[in-house]
């Protein structure tokens, strides 16, 4: 998966191939279940998988071909996800 989006009280899970699927779900739920997994809440409506992450700047996130907005609230921990994946292709 590439990233979950919240589209009310529905997710939309899109995959790296950009097929998608809808489950009934909320944003808090999956970010509970993927905590600690290679997945980041950046946005109040995104959650991203770390893997497919091909750009980034301050505000905005690149998931595949997906420009992805960074929330205020979300960039304490996009910057320490940021860190996290440079620091590690680094070594």
């Amino acid at each position: 998966m590439a990233y979950f989006e919240s589209q009310g009280n529905d997710i939309k899970i899109v995959l790296v191939t950009q097929e998608s699927f809808i489950s009934k779900s909320t944003i808090t739920e999956i970010e509970k279940t993927l905590s600690g997994k290679g997945f980041v809440r950046i946005h109040r409506s995104f959650i991203i998988n770390s893997d497919f992450v091909t750009a980034f700047s301050s505000s905005d996130v690149l998931v595949g071909r997906k420009q992805i907005p960074v929330g205020r609230s979300y960039k304490k921990e996009f910057d320490a996800l940021i860190f996290s994946v440079s620091r590690n292709k680094l070594l």
